[in-house]
């Protein structure tokens, strides 16, 4: 069965958001439409990660992501004694997307762009977005990336489809295979890090 971990998106002016915050992303399982209490929040003082962000998980622990002027397509995820968890960083060149190391650079996982690279080259230069990204450990997909409306199954039809179109939206990471990752916030951190970027990363492009 699928893990949809459903990224709840709030901005500055919100009314439990904290003065300082410019986007909230509360992270939190979705089954069949129910979203849960949130298992990780990520607070962004600018919109772009460029000023880092603030992690808490459901068990209080917090973290921080980390990003630096010297290396502006790199972020680090750090846990509270200052130690590195985990690394993502685009992938440079023509390979769209986000790549997740380990604090040794071992990868553990990628985000990457389901289209040919001649696909994303006209998509780019028609001004169109990406909507869409896999998840890969090596050849094994973990998931995907997408962007799926509130409200869990809708019914076929016209009806069905008007209801789409109008629910709010979200970016869902929707895990196929990995029951280990949903069950264990330390294997969970990681991969859910690594989405955060991608979407603020691909947001930000389409701005």
């Amino acid at each position: 069965m699928a893990t949809h971990l459903r990224f709840l998106k709030q901005r500055s002016g919100a009314a439990d958001l904290p003065a300082g915050i410019a986007v909230r992303y509360a992270v939190c399982s979705d089954v069949n439409g129910q979203i849960a209490e949130p298992r990780i929040v990520f607070d962004l003082e600018k919109p772009h990660l460029g000023g880092g962000a603030q992690c808490r998980g459901a068990d209080g622990q917090a973290l921080t992501v980390d990003w630096s002027a010297r290396e502006p397509g790199t972020w680090r995820l750090i846990d509270a004694g200052g130690a590195v968890v985990a690394v993502a960083s685009r992938r440079g060149g023509l390979k769209s997307g986000i790549r997740l190391t380990s604090a040794q650079n071992d990868v553990l996982a990628e985000f990457v762009d389901p289209a040919s690279v001649s696909r994303q080259i006209l998509r780019s230069v028609l001004n169109g977005s990406n909507c869409t990204y896999l998840c890969l450990a090596g050849d094994k997909p973990l998931g995907q990336l997408v962007r799926l409306p509130r409200g869990g199954q809708r019914s076929a039809g016209m009806v069905g489809r008007l209801k789409g179109l109008l629910a709010t939206h979200d970016w869902v990471f929707v895990s196929e295979g990995a029951g280990e990752l949903g069950a264990r916030e330390e294997h969970l951190e990681p991969v859910v890090f690594a989405a955060l970027v991608a979407i603020v990363d691909l947001e930000f492009a389409d701005a």
